[in-house]
Protein backbone atom coordinates (compact mmCIF):
# COMPACT_ATOMS: atom_id res chain seq x y z
CA UNK A 1 0.00 0.00 0.00
CA UNK A 2 1.42 3.31 -0.81
CA UNK A 3 1.08 6.82 0.57
CA UNK A 4 -1.15 7.69 -2.07
CA UNK A 5 -3.64 5.26 -0.67
CA UNK A 6 -4.51 6.97 2.18
CA UNK A 7 -6.44 9.96 0.54
CA UNK A 8 -7.80 11.16 3.93
CA UNK A 9 -6.70 10.62 7.42
CA UNK A 10 -7.12 12.02 10.93
CA UNK A 11 -4.06 13.00 12.61
CA UNK A 12 -4.61 15.67 15.51
CA UNK A 13 -8.11 17.06 14.35
CA UNK A 14 -6.34 17.51 10.70
CA UNK A 15 -8.00 15.78 7.79
CA UNK A 16 -4.89 14.93 5.17
CA UNK A 17 -5.44 14.92 1.55
CA UNK A 18 -2.44 14.64 -0.18
CA UNK A 19 1.15 13.82 -0.23
CA UNK A 20 1.93 17.35 0.90
CA UNK A 21 -0.48 16.94 3.85
CA UNK A 22 0.90 14.17 5.38
CA UNK A 23 4.61 15.04 4.73
CA UNK A 24 3.08 18.20 7.22
CA UNK A 25 1.53 16.40 9.50
CA UNK A 26 4.87 13.76 9.56
CA UNK A 27 6.95 16.71 10.49
CA UNK A 28 4.21 18.16 12.89
CA UNK A 29 4.90 14.84 14.79
CA UNK A 30 7.88 14.98 15.44
CA UNK A 31 9.78 16.47 18.80
CA UNK A 32 11.94 18.63 17.37
CA UNK A 33 13.04 22.55 18.62
CA UNK A 34 13.95 24.35 21.71
CA UNK A 35 12.91 22.13 24.83
CA UNK A 36 9.85 24.35 25.28
CA UNK A 37 8.84 23.55 21.67
CA UNK A 38 9.67 20.20 22.49
CA UNK A 39 7.35 20.15 25.65
CA UNK A 40 4.64 22.01 24.13
CA UNK A 41 4.28 19.66 21.07
CA UNK A 42 4.90 16.22 23.66
CA UNK A 43 1.71 17.74 25.53
CA UNK A 44 -0.94 18.18 22.86
CA UNK A 45 0.07 14.52 21.36
CA UNK A 46 -0.64 13.88 25.99
CA UNK A 47 -3.71 15.33 25.44
CA UNK A 48 -5.29 13.30 22.29
CA UNK A 49 -3.64 10.21 23.76
CA UNK A 50 -3.18 10.24 27.61
CA UNK A 51 0.11 8.80 28.90
CA UNK A 52 2.22 7.29 26.23
CA UNK A 53 5.94 5.91 25.69
CA UNK A 54 8.41 7.93 23.63
CA UNK A 55 11.13 7.49 21.38
CA UNK A 56 13.73 10.07 20.81
CA UNK A 57 15.92 10.48 17.46
CA UNK A 58 18.78 12.98 18.35
CA UNK A 59 21.16 12.46 14.87
CA UNK A 60 19.53 13.74 11.72
CA UNK A 61 21.48 13.43 8.64
CA UNK A 62 23.84 16.10 8.41
CA UNK A 63 24.73 16.07 12.52
CA UNK A 64 28.20 15.72 13.94
CA UNK A 65 28.42 13.36 16.84
CA UNK A 66 29.35 16.59 19.28
CA UNK A 67 25.95 18.41 18.70
CA UNK A 68 24.09 14.76 18.91
CA UNK A 69 25.26 14.40 21.97
CA UNK A 70 24.24 18.09 22.87
CA UNK A 71 20.97 17.84 21.77
CA UNK A 72 20.66 14.51 23.79
CA UNK A 73 22.12 16.17 26.62
CA UNK A 74 19.78 18.93 26.65
CA UNK A 75 16.87 16.68 25.89
CA UNK A 76 17.80 14.76 29.30
CA UNK A 77 18.38 17.83 31.54
CA UNK A 78 15.13 19.57 30.21
CA UNK A 79 12.65 17.96 28.80
CA UNK A 80 12.87 14.61 30.20
CA UNK A 81 12.02 15.03 33.67
CA UNK A 82 8.96 16.62 32.89
CA UNK A 83 8.06 14.37 30.84
CA UNK A 84 8.84 11.84 33.14
CA UNK A 85 6.19 13.97 35.94
CA UNK A 86 3.64 13.22 33.75
CA UNK A 87 3.83 9.35 33.86
CA UNK A 88 4.24 9.69 37.54
CA UNK A 89 0.93 11.82 37.69
CA UNK A 90 -0.82 9.73 35.88
CA UNK A 91 0.17 6.66 37.56
CA UNK A 92 -0.92 8.53 40.62
CA UNK A 93 -3.99 9.33 39.31
CA UNK A 94 -5.30 5.53 38.46
CA UNK A 95 -4.04 4.52 41.71
CA UNK A 96 -6.31 6.85 43.11
CA UNK A 97 -9.49 5.71 40.98
CA UNK A 98 -8.66 2.26 42.07
CA UNK A 99 -8.81 2.76 45.84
Amino acid sequence: MSLYSYRAIDIHGKSLKGLQDAANAFTDINTWGTPKQILEKLEKRRKVLGPFDLTVQVSYGGMTLENAEKSIRLFAKEVLPEFQSWKEDAGTAAKAANA
